[in-house]
């Protein structure tokens, strides 16, 4: 999806460059999965069930969210439940 929108735009598919979801700004890779402002909304309510479920607070960031660089985030292997071993689907998610 890197950049897809202004590819379909030069190949003469779509008719402009702008993102699909809001409509108004330019539909750029980073635009699309973490600036868009209707894309926000599923990054903080992934955070918030997270953070609910692991104890702690985890931040907005899309070095994290991302990239997976876990440097923002306290000790997980301390959060209750956790017992050392992750599973490889908690892995995953943080």
């Amino acid at each position: 999806y890197n950049n897809l929108v202004q590819k379909l735009n030069r190949m003469g598919l779509t008719n402009n460059n702008v993102c699909w979801k809001c409509q108004k700004d330019r539909g750029t890779f980073i635009h699309c999965i973490w600036e868009c402002p209707l894309i926000q909304p599923l990054w903080l309510q992934t955070l918030n069930i997270l953070s609910k479920w692991l104890g702690i607070t985890i931040p907005l960031s899309p070095r994290l969210c991302l990239l997976g660089d876990r440097e923002q985030l306290p000790n997980i292997t301390n959060v209750p439940g956790m017992h050392g071993k992750k599973h490889s689907h908690e892995r995953r998610l943080l």
